[in-house]
């Protein structure tokens, strides 16, 4: 039996651009690639572009406290 994921998949493309959005938000906020908050972070924007944000700009607004 086969379980469909509510979520898209995530292209190589795709990440790399959340990526990106991670690396310059952990800059902006001062945080450690492997800290919890790090951690949270890199989780949420993967759930909010799953969830259809795609947009750079409104992810980083989403993020930022």
């Amino acid at each position: 039996m086969v379980i469909a994921s509510r979520y898209e998949i995530i292209l190589p493309d795709e990440f790399a651009k959340i990526a990106s959005v991670f690396h310059d938000l952990l800059e902006e906020l001062n945080l450690s690639p492997g800290s919890e908050r790090a951690d949270t972070l890199a989780a949420d924007l993967i759930r909010f572009y799953q969830s259809g944000i795609h947009d750079i700009q409104a992810l980083k607004l989403l993020m930022k406290p």
